[in-house]
């Protein structure tokens, strides 16, 4: 009986560890993109001001998960952006994630992915003051109001607690069968 609880967590565990260990590590390389390009591939695109970042904690152990970068919007070029817009980010700079210093002002470009709005360092985001802003489009002011945060990404949370449910199934049918 101790065998086989040992093997059924045993098992659970070494399954969790396969899900939650973060893949082989890549280096982002972007393919070069003109404003005009990144402009026509995204969604939404304006200027801001960052002002807080959001951090969403560690991700299995990795210090740079996902991060909901929090702007006050000055003009729009493209979409329906807030006065306050948070636009999510994935990890670090090795997986093309964009986490720029805060207080400064950017031109961000932003894609929608499951209803939020995401850039990375391929898109066309950068700071304002790394050249002008070349669009043939008028800006226009942000809508009143703020954008939703990013939520919790629960998928994880779901998935553990689904295993440890298969264990305990599985522990007491083998248990009535003895």
């Amino acid at each position: 009986m101790r065998r086989s609880l040992a093997a059924a967590f045993a098992a659970v565990l070494a399954l969790f560890l396969i899900a939650a260990t973060p893949g082989a590590a890549c280096a982002c390389s972007c393919v070069e993109q003109t404003d005009a390009e990144a402009f026509a591939d995204a969604d939404a695109v304006f200027t801001g001001t960052l002002d807080d970042i959001d951090e969403e904690g560690f991700q299995f152990g990795v210090a740079d998960g996902p991060a909901t970068l929090e702007f006050e919007v000055d003009e729009v070029y493209k979409g329906e952006v807030s006065e306050r817009q948070g636009v999510v980010t994935i990890g670090g700079d090795a997986s093309c994630g964009w986490r720029p210093p805060e207080g400064e002002r950017y031109l961000v470009v932003a894609y929608f992915e499951d209803g939020e709005l995401h850039a990375g360092l391929c898109g066309g985001s950068r700071a304002l003051d790394e050249g002008p802003i070349v669009f043939d489009v008028e800006a226009y002011a942000p809508e009143p109001g703020e954008s939703g945060l990013a939520p919790f990404p629960v998928w994880p949370v779901v998935g553990a607690a689904a295993l440890v449910a298969a264990a305990a199934v599985w522990i007491v049918l083998r248990r009535r069968r003895a």
